[in-house]
Order: C-alpha cells, then structure tokens, then sequence
C-alpha cells in the first residue's frame, strides 16, 4: 500500500505474515515495483544502499567507547564520538596511503585518545597536589609521573598469609608479602613496590 502527501511518499509492505515493513521517502513518488517479489522500488533501493550504514555498526560495535548509562543524550553522545573515530581514521588512511601494514584501529584510537588528551593532562601535571589518588596511578602508569624510587615489597618472616588490608573484607584475599615503606599486608593488585596510600604520599 502507498500514501502520497506533495513530496513524500510512505509504503506498507508486508513481505510475509506477522511482518510489516514501512519506508518514507522523499524520492519516489510512484507505485513502481520490481523483482520476482514485487518488491516496491523504495525498498529495493534502500537494501541496495544500506550496507554503509551495516558497515558502519559494524566497525562502532567493534571498538567503543560507549557505558551503560539511563541518560539517552549521553547515549548520543558516545555514539557521535565512535563514529567520528571511524571517519577519522578513513581521512588519515587517504592521507597516508603508503601505510599499509598496522591499520589496527585499536592501535589508532588509543594513539588518537592520548594525543587529544595529552594538553589536559599537561595542564593538570602543573598542580600534581590537586591530582586524586587514582589519576596518579594512571598518570604513572602512561609514563607522566615517575615511580618513586623503593625496594620490592619483601615476604613475610612468618612465612605465613595474611589477609590483603586493601581489599574488601569479603574478598578474603591471603598474601605473604607487605609495603616495604609502611608494612601493611598488601596483594599485588594493591601494589607497585609500595602499597598504594604510601605511594601516593610518596608522589606528594
């Protein structure tokens, strides 16, 4: 069934029982059809030129940096920036033809994230007092803080596990070796040479 209303034209097409499919378009404007299905031509055209749209889903789905969030303007949001990626990525492949070997696109968006971040995180290096205790683990981690000079954590004389005092409770994880700064019981999720708390101190 068609509805013709001045430039716009809506189909119904109903290709099977329990399966409605319903176009608008403002380029047809006639009851043309075609293929062994008499498929309308607005139909036909648009499964001949959806497969950018399918490629496009399919590289976002791929590397995103979407998070579950109830907020559908944050939802947007995430969406522009996975697809500005990918168009990022094809305008410096036609710039750089000549690089053919390591078209990662894991690789060039994490080259991408830390270049347009890379000014920020100079300015918040300035006031590294002002930084929270897990922005400095990842600054050290990224190479921008150093890692203050300590020896490795040592095992317990005991010889014997105790649990990890920076996990949860419930987590009940046994460890043999401590912070060589402060002497706390610590697992080596909470370790870099020195247990966390004395490495942020260290970094002040």
């Amino acid at each position: 069934m068609f509805a013709f209303d001045d430039k716009l034209t809506l189909v119904s097409y109903v290709p099977r029982k329990g399966k409605n499919v319903m176009l608008l378009s403002t380029m047809h404007h006639d009851e043309k059809t075609g293929g062994e299905d008499r498929k309308p031509d607005i139909i036909l055209h648009y499964n001949a030129c959806k497969s950018g749209v399918d490629n496009m889903d399919k590289l976002v789905g791929t590397f995103s940096c979407k998070c579950k969030i109830n907020r559908w303007p944050m939802a947007v949001f995430f969406n522009v920036i996975d697809v500005a990626g990918v168009g990022a990525l094809v305008i410096w492949l036609y710039n750089n033809p000549d690089v053919c070997a390591g078209r990662s696109r894991r690789k060039f968006l994490m080259t991408l994230g830390e270049k347009l971040a890379e000014e920020y995180v100079q300015q918040r290096l300035q006031n590294p007092r002002a930084l929270q205790k897990h922005a400095k683990q990842a600054l050290t981690t990224l190479g921008y803080l150093k890692v203050p000079s300590a020896e490795q954590p040592r095992a317990m004389t005991t010889g014997t596990k105790q649990r990890c005092e920076l996990c949860p409770r419930q987590a009940d994880r046994k460890v043999r070796q401590q912070c060589c700064e402060c002497g706390r019981k610590v697992c080596s999720e909470h370790s870099r040479f020195t247990c966390y708390d004395c490495f942020s101190v260290a970094i002040n």
